[in-house]
């Protein structure tokens, strides 16, 4: 991105097509400004690599390695001779080290308690002095992490803070004789400075800025600090519908249920006596309320990492007797939960896919449909808790295997609807086994409670449609929000009264922080 022409200019241009549908993440710029080296990996993480671009996008591979662990590069020293990189081990935490260059040959310098999820969020951090002799990083437990400086030739690392709560995201002046880093606090995140010489603090840490929450550094030049803020906000909400025309008969109402802002994936049971769903305020935990106004149930997730943006298959078992979900660990290996209502108690158990996947329970409870995004065998797999079993009972062709969107069960489980690459609304029936196009160009869908009628979404104007694929009336939800909003997640009552969704509102922005120390 050009500051001064506004322009944006593509600097990788993979073929996915042809090489593989993945990603790239992690950009660091090169000292001169002419090179920048980031992570690429295929969608199924199975090859992770480190590659060096100039700004033509011609390009170079430092690093290959078929392993699901990630190499993570994340500075440049200011001689442009190596670059403070992260890998990733076989149990998902990293290791600080400086890779070369020159030739890619890695030197391990400090075994940290990070794994994938601190990545993720930019607590885990490090950064190179300007000089190059020494790292200052975070590291320690999640709610309780201090910050370390050790000498890039080796040695044990020396803790600079000691605060029973997090300090992170150090990053070194360009003069080296400071470093910045976020404080938590009380709910607030400050910026604090600390000055440093030969390695070693120079006094105690002072408090630079207030109001630093939602706020990652990303690095400190001449100019000043930059750094980028994201809000990320989840509401739910209800649509009043006749249960004799099965169409709307109101305005959106939001779910009544404080704090709102951080509540996702909402499901009715099946009997239509509760609404489930995740709230992440403090922790995640998944949220039961009473439709007959007793109080609500709560119970934590047994994940302390778990990524809730990117959960969306929250699923009550055919019986009502538990609800299900699923997560990756920090490796980005799929992870099944299961909550048993009656006793409280979580189960859990791996799944055979790779990355990402969708869950949905049924037709009983020792049964769930998954996803798998997996190069070479893509599809919707059906896994036994029981036997660990899976088999395949879709495959889709190639130009969409890349693709799946969120699963759906009708009420009586006999027929599941997702959604796949181009917007094609797909209907599975379990008793013939066969799987088809129903609608094209949508996205979320849903069915109604005696499984007739088939909501799908578009942009959220909402289409109904009959059996035969007929769109017998449209509503614009979107009217009701503002343009940035996304609507989606859509649950029918069992009773056909309400249909539950949610919103999801985003705020990007970037920013130099002048005059740091001044």
């Amino acid at each position: 991105y050009d500051l001064k022409t506004k322009k944006i200019k593509l600097i990788t241009n993979y073929d996915w097509t042809t090489e593989g549908h993945g990603w790239t993440y992690f950009p660091a710029w090169s000292p001169d400004g002419k090179e920048i080296v980031y992570m690429c990996s295929d969608w199924s993480l199975g090859n992770m690599e480190v590659h060096i671009s100039n700004l033509q996008g011609e390009k170079r591979t430092l690093i290959s390695k078929p392993t699901s662990a990630q190499i993570i590069p994340r500075q440049w020293s200011n001689d442009g001779k190596n670059i403070l990189t992260f890998i990733q081990d076989s149990a998902g935490y990293y290791t600080i080290a400086l890779v070369s260059v020159k030739d890619g040959t890695i030197t391990p310098l400090h075994k940290t308690q990070w794994t994938g999820k601190f990545i993720i969020n930019n607590k885990g951090n490090a950064s190179i002095s300007p000089d190059g002799n020494y790292i200052v990083f975070s590291d320690g437990p999640v709610n309780n992490m201090d910050l370390f400086i050790m000498d890039t030739q080796g040695g044990s690392p020396s803790k600079i803070s000691s605060y029973p709560t997090n300090e992170h995201s150090p990053l070194w002046s360009p003069d080296g004789e400071h470093i910045v880093f976020i404080k938590e606090t009380k709910g607030e995140s400050f910026l604090y400075g600390l000055s440093i010489k030969n390695g070693k603090p120079q006094g105690l840490a002072f408090m630079i800025k207030e109001g630093m929450q939602n706020v990652s550094l990303d690095n400190w030049i001449e100019k000043g600090i930059c750094s980028s803020k994201f809000i990320d906000l989840h509401d739910i909400y209800t649509l009043p519908m006749d249960p004799d025309t099965g169409i709307p008969a109101g305005d959106p109402e939001p779910l009544d249920y404080t704090p709102t802002g951080s509540n996702v994936n909402p499901v009715w049971s099946h009997d239509g006596k509760y609404l489930a769903f995740i709230s992440y305020d403090v922790e995640p935990e998944v949220v039961i309320l009473s439709l007959n106004g007793g109080d609500a149930r709560y119970y934590t997730i047994p994940d302390p990492g778990l990524e809730v943006v990117y959960t969306h298959d929250l699923r009550w078992l055919p019986d009502n007797s538990g609800i299900g979900l699923s997560t990756i660990d920090a490796l980005e290996k799929p992870i099944l939960y299961r909550l048993d209502l009656a006793s409280s108690e979580w189960q859990h158990w791996s799944l055979p896919a790779s990355g990402h996947t969708l869950t949905a329970w049924g037709p009983d409870e020792n049964t769930v449909i998954y996803t798998d995004n997996n190069v070479s065998a893509p599809g919707l797999y059906q896994f036994n808790i029981k036997t660990k079993e899976s088999k395949n009972i879709f495959t889709p062709e190639k130009e969409d295997w890349y693709v799946f969107g969120t699963i759906k069960f009708s009420r009586d489980h006999k027929k599941m609807v997702f959604y796949m690459h181009k917007g094609k609304v797909m209907l599975y029936d379990f008793e013939t086994g066969e799987c088809s196009v129903f609608a094209e160009g949508y996205g979320a869908a849903t069915f109604s409670p005696d499984g007739r009628t088939l909501l799908a979404a578009n942009k959220s104007n909402l289409n109904f449609f009959s059996p035969e694929g007929e769109v017998v009336h449209e509503y614009n939800l979107k009217q009701h929000f503002s343009s940035d909003t996304r609507i989606w997640g859509y649950d029918w009552s069992p009773d056909g009264k309400q249909i539950v969704f949610m919103t999801r509102t985003m705020a990007f922005e970037t920013s130099l922080m002048k005059n740091v120390l001044k």
